[in-house]
């Protein structure tokens, strides 16, 4: 786990600028690896690498270079340390993840005649893309961003996991290509200036973010789940997809054979996600998804701790402490509870914002976790994401099943259906047209379900922030999926999971170098859950079915029969307590930019009501003008070139 970077210029850049850029970068890159740094340039002498510690010449000219800030979490000797080279320095690599199976991989390449000088994954990965080419990506479970750049063709290959847990960003212009984990990082390199991306910035009202691969950033784009680029390292490359969802396959087997099946892939998935050098923990809300894993995980690795996220007792209105409590006891497990308070929460607030780097409309309850696992000194935490989305554990999974087929027939009364209080759910379900547009109507909708009416004239591009042309675009009708749950599905993976959820998560942990794993997410379940008959993912009042049934054996009772609560910070008693003030002034300065109109600004600033969706608007755009101020007029300290170090240049 780390964090990454590189630039490539068609016209070379002179050693002083290039070495200032990589100081910026390593600083830029610091929370995502903090125990260790390396970087390589390329010039017209060649490679120069930081690791053998020789001063970079004054009149060199560079064509490029890539970065690494390293967090140990395999071989955590220097053997491992990055960016790698191999085949005499042709070939170098910076990477950021984890790929779980390397010890199988490397025993197929030792095979093949392959040598190896450390124990890690990055020299595996590196020496699979030699054997294989792009074709390697198929091999790897894991989770994935890297940049392999071949000096004596001058090419550059880059590639994502297939779910995009790991982040890979880029900006390519005429004359140059950039990439780095995260947007901050192209910021502060000096060889992007940022501005908004109107239209993404509307959609990013709709979906909770920029649907990827957009960005709130114009020109830059986040290199999407499953795919990989190749091509000359600063000029055009191919943008190819390796991996899709397994759409239109269902599977024709018992539910017995299902469960059996399911929970050996689980067990599979959180087996590989334990590989580790460092000690490892598990996020455990007290729900199902993360308590089962827990446990199993518990079986597998004894000594593994389990971390529960509470709040003092003012706050804890939204914490499932009693059950995860129960479990714990149940198993004897070793259990944290840490607990955040009222003040620390209040001062966390614009950091949340720029660990997020875009605009957010609410409290991020993996800060505060994150905050403090890492203070107890865990490095890797496995989290309990991605059944809701694969299982329908969400209430439009429900509509889906339950209410829209009755909804549809009926849609002609639509029009003399009132949208107010729980009326409104029955007018908007009897307007929707299938699983997808079920999907726009009650996940698309997250502030405004029209935000381009927010903007004054002139921001937007006609057509193009309509959230139903990207959900049309994102899932097309012609993928032919098996049945109307797996469409609803789909949508869920590539905009929840895909643009928010691992977004969110990536950024919040790595903010205190916590490497977040997923076993949920593991490619091989997700491919048999997207066969999976979905009666077997859903059933009344048994949603994630065959999770449920595989949790009976594991946790306490009293998981299972909770009410769905989510893993979240109790907003309101910030946004309408202590932070309202505060919010409210920012809003105020935020209208004198001219960008949303002010009648829209002036009723988010007067409404009273303690609905979620009034006090996330209120945070969302009190934090927009905190994001325009430190991100695009470059106000935050980060980007203060006079505080930063230099790199060592010979005379």
């Amino acid at each position: 786990m780390c964090g990454i970077a590189g630039f490539f210029f068609v016209d070379p850049i002179s050693s002083q600028e290039a070495t200032e850029a990589i100081g910026r970068c390593l600083r830029s890159l610091h929370h995502r690896g903090p125990d260790g740094q390396g970087w390589v340039l390329f010039t017209d002498a060649g490679p120069i690498d930081s690791h053998s510690e020789v001063a970079v010449p004054r009149d060199c000219k560079v064509f490029g270079a890539m970065i690494h800030t390293r967090l140990k979490i395999i071989d955590l000797t220097e053997r491992a340390q990055q960016p790698m080279g191999a085949s005499s320095n042709r070939y170098w690599l910076v990477y950021n993840g984890e790929v779980y199976n390397y010890r199988e991989i490397r025993q197929e390449l030792q095979a093949l005649g392959w040598d190896f000088a450390s124990d890690s994954d990055t020299e595996v990965v590196l020496k699979s893309y030699l054997q294989w080419g792009h074709r390697c990506l198929d091999k790897f479970r894991g989770m994935f961003g890297l940049a392999i750049y071949d000096q004596a063709d001058h090419t550059l290959f880059c590639a994502r996991d297939v779910i995009g847990i790991k982040p890979l960003y880029y900006h390519k212009s005429r004359n140059s290509f950039l990439f780095a984990s995260d947007v901050t990082t192209l910021i502060a390199s000096g060889f992007y200036t940022p501005e908004p991306d109107w239209n993404a910035i509307c959609l990013g009202i709709a979906f909770q973010g920029a649907p990827r691969p957009k960005t709130v950033y114009r020109d830059v784009a986040a290199l999407e789940p499953g795919h990989y680029l190749s091509g000359p390292a600063a000029g055009p490359k191919q943008d190819v997809t390796y991996w899709e969802l397994p759409v239109g396959q269902i599977l024709d087997v018992p539910e017995s054979k299902a469960l059996e099946q399911y929970e050996f892939l689980v067990r599979q998935a959180i087996k590989r996600c334990l590989v580790s050098d460092v000690e490892v923990g598990t996020l455990m809300s007290g729900g199902i998804d993360s308590t089962t894993m827990t446990v199993i995980a518990a079986q597998q690795h004894p000594a593994i701790r389990a971390f529960t996220l509470a709040y003092d007792q003012a706050l804890d209105g939204t914490a499932e402490l009693e059950q995860a409590y129960a479990t714990a006891s149940m198993h004897g497990l070793q259990h944290t509870v840490t607990r955040f308070c009222r003040e620390e929460l209040v001062t966390a607030t614009d950091e949340m914002l720029w660990t997020f780097e875009e605009p957010i409309g609410a409290l991020e309850p993996h800060y505060p976790i994150a905050k403090q696992i890492s203070e107890q000194g865990i490095k890797v935490i496995l989290n309990g994401l991605g059944p809701d989305e694969l299982l329908g554990g969400y209430g439009y999974y429900r509509h889906l099943q339950e209410h829209w087929p009755w909804a549809r027939r009926l849609r002609l009364l639509a029009p003399f259906i009132p949208h107010r209080g729980r009326l409104a759910t029955v007018a908007r379900l009897m307007e929707c047209s299938g699983p997808l547009d079920i999907f726009r109507r009650f996940f698309a909708s997250y502030l405004y379900e029209d935000p381009a009416e927010l903007f004054e004239p002139g921001y937007l591009l006609e057509g193009s922030s309509d959230p139903r042309r990207e959900v049309r675009e994102r899932c097309p009708e012609v993928k032919m999926f098996s049945d109307d749950f797996q469409a609803l599905s789909y949508a869920d993976m590539k905009f929840y999971i895909g643009t928010h959820h691992n977004h969110t998560t990536d950024r919040f942990l790595m903010r205190f170098h916590v490497e977040g794993r997923f076993p949920y997410l593991d490619r091989d379940l997700v491919e048999f859950c997207f066969r999976l008959p979905a009666d077997y993912k859903w059933r009344p009042d048994q949603p994630k079915y065959l999770l449920r049934k595989l949790a009976e054996k594991h946790i306490h009772p009293s998981c299972l029969s909770m009410k769905k609560k989510g893993f979240s910070i109790p907003e309101t008693e910030f946004i309408m307590g202590p932070l309202e003030h505060h919010l409210k002034e920012r809003i105020r300065a935020l209208r004198e930019r001219r960008i949303f109109k002010d009648s829209v600004l002036q009723a988010v600033l007067d409404d009273t009501s303690q609905t979620t969706r009034a006090k996330r608007r209120i945070l969302y755009f009190a934090n927009f003008e905190l994001w325009y101020t430190w991100f695009i007029e470059r106000q935050h300290p980060l980007f203060n070139k006079a505080s930063l170090h230099h790199l060592p240049l010979s005379q």
